[in-house]
């Protein structure tokens, strides 16, 4: 027979508040065949089994074990509910078992201060908690964890949801912040048995605060795992991207010399013909402007901009989009070649795919104005927007269904601008889409 306590009984609460938090930070991520009946066995499994573990002692480490034991146990119910490696769903379990104690925690400052507990000590574990149930405590006590459990999941829970195939790449940092929750939940325990005879409602009113602060900075800690694995990422994608860029400008320009080349020598020679055959001015006037349309169209200065700016012209020509450029491409020298081709082809990519829906064609234009304004290079590009996008902290979201590879051109650029110092703006307003760029001449 067990002895009826209020620790038994608080056993199964919980079972329940543990199995509550985890759900709202798992319910995201890919789910097994008929999830729903699973979930629901599996949650009744945890339930039972919280119902028939016994409690070994009432002490702190007999207490800590216990808690412990069926957090365990509702790790391995998510495994049977969800699609998702051991660590990802160890992961979201942790962070659950975080969220529940916040709660845990705040109801318990919430009884002290407000003298709910009519002196007596506060903690579930002990016998002489079971006098504190009432109608305005179980108020309270709904309120905590309902306000508590909301705040993380429309925050951390949403970061969980945003990045679903997350990925825990610092296994030993994550391991880190798993000993940090089993040390804050043991001294707690620690704390909680010696404030029976030993503290005052002022010390186990400290006690929770600082228990909730360890507790939130614990989960700010853990989730940095997933933004820092999150830019990580897009840095590489970026950085792929850059690599491919770089070596598609040297094929480019490469290909683009031996084109020049040889439609010089195909212009001479469609001269040297011309004036020994029969055909007319205009007849050869016309062969020569077919050839002409891959030799580069526009001088500014800088080489890397005209071969950058002959293969854009020659794309822009097929979609019959019309690209003009007043740039002064000298003001330019301080960058490499590389960064050249990759900020310009980036912005006249997206401005071409912007202009793909406009039907008027004299919309479908794309301009290019570089200039020196003062002490800086100032750069503008823009294009008609047939539809505004939507800006988040300044930057365009892509479009795109599947964002995870779309978006990056803009955070290429981005990056580019940072490393020149330069400054980045982007608007869309009155139908006109304008990147705006500043560098400092020195």
């Amino acid at each position: 027979m067990y002895e009826v306590t209020q620790l038994f009984w608080y056993k199964s609460v919980f079972m329940a508040e543990i199995l509550a938090a985890e759900f709202l930070f798992t319910f995201s991520l890919k789910k097994k065949n008929r999830y729903p009946l699973r979930f629901f066995l599996a949650a009744l499994g945890c339930m039972g089994i919280s119902v028939i573990t016994p409690i070994i002692g009432y002490n702190a480490l007999c207490s800590s074990l216990l808690f412990f034991f069926l957090f365990a146990v509702s790790v391995i119910a998510l495994k049977c509910s969800y699609r998702e490696p051991w660590l990802r769903i160890f992961f979201c379990a942790v962070a659950a078992y975080t969220v529940q104690h916040i709660a845990f925690e705040l109801f318990n400052f919430l009884i002290v201060s407000t003298g709910l507990n009519h002196g007596l000590p506060i903690e579930v574990y002990g016998e002489s908690a079971a006098k504190l149930a009432g109608t305005i405590v179980n108020l309270v006590y709904l309120d905590s964890y309902l306000i508590v459990y909301w705040i993380m999941s429309i925050t951390f829970g949403a970061l969980i949801h945003k990045n679903k195939d997350f990925y825990i790449r610092s296994v030993s940092m994550f391991l880190v912040v798993v000993l940090i929750v089993v040390i804050d939940i043991v001294l707690n325990a620690v704390v909680t048995y010696y404030s029976y005879t030993h503290a005052g409602p002022f010390y186990v009113g400290m006690a929770s605060i600082y228990n909730i602060i360890c507790c939130v900075l614990t989960l700010e800690f853990q989730f940095n795992l997933l933004s820092r694995r999150q830019l990580e990422k897009e840095l590489d994608m970026i950085n792929g991207l850059y690599e491919q860029e770089k070596k598609q400008y040297t094929t480019f320009k490469e290909n683009l010399n031996y084109i020049n080349i040889k439609c010089h020598d195909l212009r001479y020679q469609i001269r040297r013909l011309g004036g020994s055959s029969s055909l007319d001015e205009e007849s050869i006037r016309e062969m020569e402007q077919v050839i002409s349309i891959y030799d580069s169209v526009v001088k500014t200065g800088n080489e890397t901009l005209d071969i950058i700016l002959t293969e854009k012209s020659l794309l822009c020509n097929k979609n019959k989009i019309k690209l003009t450029c007043i740039a002064d491409g000298e003001k330019l020298s301080f960058m490499k070649e590389t960064d050249i081709y990759s900020l310009f082809g980036n912005a006249l990519d997206n401005a071409v795919e912007a202009l793909a829906d406009v039907d008027d064609e004299e919309k479908r234009v794309i301009g290019i104005i570089i200039k020196c304004v003062g002490m800086f290079v100032s750069v503008q590009l823009y294009n008609y927007c047939l539809k505004p996008p939507h800006f988040v902290n300044g930057l365009p979201v892509t479009t795109k269904k599947d964002k995870r590879y779309h978006g990056f051109g803009i955070k290429s650029i981005q990056m580019i601008i940072r490393k020149y110092d330069g400054d980045l703006s982007i608007t869309a307003e009155d139908g006109v889409f304008s990147i705006n760029l500043l560098f400092p001449l020195n």
